[in-house]
């Protein structure tokens, strides 16, 4: 899947694959309902007199607030599912790190991050 080109565009591509897979997907974090999958904007890479020849990726995994034991039980299978259905549309996950992330409420959060690249 060529997705630099237009990354809004491979945002959507990405959120509509791990949605098919029966996992929660959002672009925006006010549309998040954990467990659920966050695709954030990627870093873009320039070359000098090419634009734009790759992409990093990351996308955030978040877990129900359990404990972290707990969440960490439904959360392989969410990163194994995330993982398939992001490989069927040509992306291979090369990292997923597990992360705390912090509610609006100031809370704390289990889950991971996710990352790929993509290149022209």
């Amino acid at each position: 899947m060529t997705t630099n080109n237009d990354p809004l565009h491979a945002m959507k591509a990405y959120q509509d694959a791990i949605s098919r897979a029966g996992v929660r997907c959002a672009l925006d974090p006010r549309d998040m309902n954990p467990p659920s999958v966050l695709i954030r904007p990627p870093v873009l890479n320039y070359t000098f007199g090419r634009g734009r020849v790759g992409a990093e990726w990351t996308a955030w995994l978040y877990l129900p607030d359990a404990g972290v034991l707990e969440a960490l039980k439904s959360g392989f299978d969410l990163l194994d599912k995330t993982r398939a259905a992001l490989a069927d549309v040509g992306v291979a996950v090369l990292r997923a790190a597990p992360a705390d992330f912090q509610t609006p409420d100031g809370g704390i959060m289990p889950g991971f991050t996710l990352n790929w690249n993509t290149s022209q």
